[in-house]
């Protein structure tokens, strides 16, 4: 890379950076553009060289942590030979992750806009797509089941465990991310009432 490009690349991740600690502290709906070059320390019009409007440099955030996501849960994954294992190394892997201090706030103060973008993501698909073909994989599910229910189990997971943590920030249920992951395999394997 040259020292132009290397330049450009400088300016294009501290736009990411400034913009992701914008919609962390103000969430999506009160940042603006402005907002972001300001605190960037460049000119709005930069900005409009490195991305379409808000709405693209914030698909871009939030695809970078899916990104991350994806090859860390799979990975955990990866080593399990229970169905309570693999559920609970998807589960405990997400929490980590979205529980660390800088990206804590950034999921929590953008939850709607996350929820409304989430699943038309294609790395979101990808995920999805992923969580069956490792499931057949590790011989964790019968070949026999429908494609259709491995789409609903997918959606299911991915969902509860993101909307589990959306709404325990809010709530005054005090649970560890190890209780969550224990709680939320349980269910999946056990249903309710169940005790390990």
């Amino acid at each position: 890379m040259g020292v132009r490009e290397a330049k450009k690349e400088q300016v294009r991740q501290r736009l990411l950076e400034v913009a992701q600690e914008k919609f962390a502290l103000q969430g999506y709906e009160n940042t603006t553009v402005a907002d972001i070059v300001v605190d960037a320390g460049i000119g709005r019009g930069t900005f409009y060289n490195y991305f379409v409007d808000l709405k693209g440099i914030f698909d871009e955030i939030i695809d970078h942590h899916y990104q991350i996501m994806r090859i860390k849960v799979k990975e955990a994954r990866a080593k399990q030979k229970t169905i309570y294992d693999f559920l609970y190394a998807s589960f405990i892997t997400y929490l980590d992750y979205v529980s660390q201090p800088p990206l804590q706030a950034f999921y929590v103060n953008n939850q709607a806009y996350i929820r409304s973008i989430s699943f038309g993501s294609e790395t979101i698909q990808h995920i999805l797509r992923e969580i069956t073909e490792d499931l057949q994989a590790a011989g964790l599910i019968s070949e026999k089941t429908k494609a259709q229910e491995y789409q609903l189990l997918s959606y299911v997971l991915v969902g509860t465990v993101s909307e589990m943590f959306f709404n325990l920030y809010h709530s005054d249920i005090n649970i560890s991310n190890e209780d969550l992951a224990q709680y939320l395999s349980d269910l999946f394997v056990n249903g309710l009432g169940s005790h390990r």
